[in-house]
């Protein structure tokens, strides 16, 4: 048996301590450990309490933003007619600016005026995409904004115990970057092309401001010579023909016509469904007089629209389309003369005599070529003497209709208006031979052309004008017995009808005539100035404009006032003397017509109705005694 001593057991009594030391140690940390995990379980099941709802209402909004962002840039703006037009612009404009540098000495003022006229319409269309793509580019912009403010939302990175709000923000982030991607990307092209659109606006404006720059330059030069004198000129002096200067003429011409009618759709669908709508009231009408007995009776007080109702409406269509234009190339005005001409002489031929034929033959011949010579670019050897032989042949078909109107027209009503066209075309005629003659080609051809046209607009007009009247018989004759037949009165009114059309036809012909002499843009801007600047009596500002807009607004009051007498106002005075219940009615009706179209002319005119309060206030009174 081994004895163990004092020192042994002293050792033993050491680790023995420091053993259960150990173990409290660890029993300790094995405690806290369990109360700290017990303390984190309870401080994240407090924290799920709170953040999971408000993640899950954040995740709902955000989803339905980015569905909305993303379907708006699915259905926003297509960006494939832009793609397909502007590459074509760009090269017309540069097509353009390199034939200005060329031949911007030689271009007269026809060429410069539909160059400036194609190249505003150019600045129109892009000016219109320059817009919509800068509208579409700051939502597009701002939409941006808000799914970056969502992808970097810091709730968006918060761990929550919950997998599927964990899936579903992941999936949100997912959505939401890829939009935000596919939006810079868009928005990356959008930019591109709008700085395309705005260097090729640009360049359109520049070259505009150029060539109205020349065409100012050769407007005030043009009363010197730009070329030798008739009599001493020689075929080599010029570099082309008349032909192949024709021949480029009419090329370009159906280029301008296909650039120009293509950015005139909502005028022309304008000025078609007036047609239509015309077309159909007159067929109408003469459907049903051709059903009454007196048929005969009733057109043979009618020329032309018994001649042809569609003619006739094709007729007045190709003389009033070109005025919805405002400022049509010379192309576009010589299209639709050729259908005038063409509809014209349709019309006239039965009432022309056989002398009266062969001078109408002459007449649309030279038409024709003075229409071909206002399309030529480049002057020529020959251009110079057609144009000297045909103006010589303008001038004896005016002396001819002035000495024998009657032997050329028959069976057609006479105007005094006819021998002052004749005489004003034959004076101008003369002016261009001369200008001719002493080398002011430019001058020999606007004064040329503006004979030929005033004397075929003139004419025109007239027809039309009586065309209208013989459309308003027709609707009288239709409905003789109808209260607006009556209210029209066409036996007693149609020189009052004859009058006021002819009055607007002069309106028309001058702004032809303004139009033929170059001046017509300088015309609208003086009347602009006019209509609109400011004036001012005592302390009241105002302008002609308004003035004017005033009283075309009584005037219509007025009219719609008596409209309505004569329609409900025929009731008889009853024997007692007293009016009956429908005239007071009537009278009020009007009274308030009358009231309206004075507050309305007021408001459009822009007078201010303080200064008018006291004139109402006795209008008023006025009103409450005579009711």
């Amino acid at each position: 048996m081994r004895f163990i001593n004092k020192g042994q057991i002293k050792q033993c009594r050491k680790f023995s301590s420091l053993l259960v030391m150990l173990l409290f140690i660890v029993s300790g940390a094995s405690f806290a450990q369990k109360k700290n995990l017990e303390f984190n379980k309870v401080k994240i099941k407090s924290l799920s309490d709170t953040i999971v709802p408000y993640l899950a209402n954040k995740i709902e909004a955000y989803t339905f933003m980015i569905d909305r962002n993303a379907f708006n840039l699915k259905m926003g703006y297509d960006l494939g007619p832009v793609q397909e037009v502007i590459p074509p612009i760009e090269k017309k404009l540069k097509a353009f600016k390199k034939k200005f540098e060329k031949t911007s000495s030689t271009l007269n003022l026809n060429s410069l005026n539909t160059m400036v006229i194609l190249l505003n319409e150019v600045s129109k269309k892009l000016g219109n995409y320059k817009d919509n793509l800068t509208d579409y580019s700051e939502k597009l912009t701002k939409s941006n904004a808000q799914i970056q403010r969502i992808i970097n939302d810091p709730a968006l990175q918060i761990k929550v115990p919950d997998s599927i709000l964990t899936l579903q923000v992941s999936d949100l982030l997912v959505e939401g970057k890829s939009l935000n991607n596919l939006q810079k990307r868009t928005l990356a092209t959008v930019n591109l092309w709008r700085s395309r659109i705005s260097v090729s606006l640009l360049q359109a404006n520049d070259l505009a401001s150029d060539m109205q720059y020349l065409a100012i330059n050769k407007k005030v030069n043009m009363w010197s010579p730009d070329e030798p004198p008739l009599f001493s000129i020689r075929p080599d002096q010029y570099k082309k023909g008349f032909f192949e200067s024709g021949s480029d003429g009419l090329s370009r011409t159906g280029l301008i016509l296909r650039i120009f009618m293509g950015a005139k759709a909502q005028i022309i669908t304008l000025s078609l469904l007036i047609f239509i709508i015309l077309t159909s009231w007159i067929l109408s009408n003469m459907r049903r007089i051709n059903r009454n007995p007196e048929k005969d009776k009733i057109l043979s007080q009618v020329r032309y629209l018994k001649r042809s109702v569609i003619i006739g409406s094709l007729m007045a269509f190709a003389t009033y389309a070109p005025l919805l234009f405002g400022d049509p190339t010379v192309q576009v005005v010589h299209a639709f003369e050729l259908l005038r001409l063409l509809t014209l002489t349709y019309l006239i031929y039965p009432f022309i005599t056989k002398k009266g034929k062969f001078f109408w033959a002459s007449f649309s011949i030279l038409w024709i070529w003075y229409a071909l010579d206002d399309l030529l670019i480049d002057s020529s050897f020959g251009e110079r003497w057609i144009l000297f032989v045909g103006g010589i042949a303008f001038v004896m078909l005016c002396l001819m209709m002035l000495i024998s109107v009657k032997d050329l027209v028959s069976d057609l009503q006479q105007t005094p208006l006819l021998r002052v066209l004749v005489i004003f075309s034959l004076a101008i005629g003369l002016l261009s031979i001369l200008f001719n003659l002493t080398g002011r080609l430019t001058l020999a051809k606007i004064f040329g052309e503006c004979a030929m046209q005033s004397l075929f607009l003139g004419v025109s007009l007239i027809i039309v004008c009586r065309m209208v009247i013989e459309a308003i018989y027709l609707q009288t004759e239709a409905y003789k017995e109808s209260r607006f037949s009556a209210f029209i009165n066409f036996k007693q009114l149609q020189y009052r009808y004859r009058r006021n059309f002819f009055l607007l036809a002069g309106v028309v012909w001058m702004i032809g005539l303004a139009r033929d002499l170059m001046i017509y843009d300088w015309l609208f801007k003086m009347g602009k100035h006019f209509f609109n600047q400011d004036r001012m009596i005592g302390h009241y500002n105002f302008s002609i404009g308004s003035v004017v807009i005033f009283f075309i607004v009584i005037i219509i009051s007025s009219a719609i006032s008596r409209f309505i007498k004569f329609f409900f106002d025929n009731e008889k005075v009853l024997s007692s003397g007293k009016r009956s219940s429908m005239n007071s009615m009537v009278l009020l009706f009007r009274l308030t017509i009358w009231i309206l179209g004075f507050l309305i002319a007021v408001a459009i005119a822009g007078i201010p109705l303080d200064k008018l309060s006291l004139m109402l206030g006795a209008l008023g009174v006025g009103i409450g005694f005579g009711l």
